[in-house]
């Protein structure tokens, strides 16, 4: 069973939905009503403006089996996040030591584990989860944010859109011939070969003419990389 706004025209034919409210009181409000109930759980749909309900052994079978794949995820019985921040601390005193016109800020003060949420594709048959893993209170958050900056330097935009709504727009006035052809991936990030997508990265960067140089060496970066994306560790039984 789920919610929709009122007026939505997205056709979510996998899932047979159910109008729970349609008075002016925000979906939100009802949502947080229901979330007392007992026997069910309440997920945000992905990609729309849905909540859905959840029988909780649905729910958890659902998060055990994707937490189960121990190729992209990692069960650990010590929390991380202070060697992590002594880890981090020690890269930024490196790059601090190197370049002179880059400087960052040592972490001080309490961090924690990442925590994991999940949107339901009921727009895909049978329902599957999509987890999200928020970093916010982890120690390199805000330090990825910062690298981030320097990121957009080796973003090749000519063949990058913005939105969906950017590629409407184009298909509108262009008229292009021939066929669109859309690739769907399961999972996208979780799939994606850390190591590997590291190494392109250091290559984009320091072996392309066309961009400017990093103010980081390549060691650096790569170290700093590694923290980032492969120290992130989460609560649920703390994984990485």
């Amino acid at each position: 069973m789920a919610t929709m706004r009122p007026g939505s025209h997205k056709l979510r034919a996998i899932m047979k939905l159910q109008f729970i409210h349609r008075s002016p009181v925000s979906a939100i409000n009802v949502a947080k009503k229901l979330k007392n109930l007992e026997g069910v759980r309440i997920r945000k749909a992905d990609k729309t403006a849905v909540y859905v309900l959840i029988p909780p052994r649905e729910y958890t079978n659902k998060i055990s089996d994707i937490l189960s794949d121990d190729i992209k995820f990692q069960r650990i019985t010590r929390n991380p996040v202070e060697d992590l921040k002594r880890k981090v601390n020690k890269t930024i005193t490196a790059i601090n030591a190197k370049r002179s016109s880059v400087h960052y800020g040592k972490l001080q003060g309490d961090y924690d584990l990442g925590y994991a949420y999940v949107n339901v594709k009921t727009h895909k048959p049978g329902n599957p989860l999509c987890p999200i893993i928020s970093q916010i209170p982890t120690p390199t958050y805000d330090l990825a944010k910062r690298l981030n900056e320097f990121r957009i330097l080796y973003t090749p935009s000519n063949y990058s859109l913005q939105s969906s709504a950017d590629f409407l727009e184009i298909i509108k006035t262009t008229l292009p011939e021939g066929v669109i052809a859309s690739l769907d991936f399961k999972s996208l990030y979780t799939n994606v070969p850390v190591d590997t997508t590291i190494e392109m990265i250091l290559y984009r960067v320091y072996r392309n003419e066309s961009t400017p140089e990093l103010r980081h060496t390549r060691a650096t970066l790569n170290e700093y990389s590694r923290d980032m994306y492969k120290g992130s560790s989460f609560h649920g039984n703390m994984y990485r």
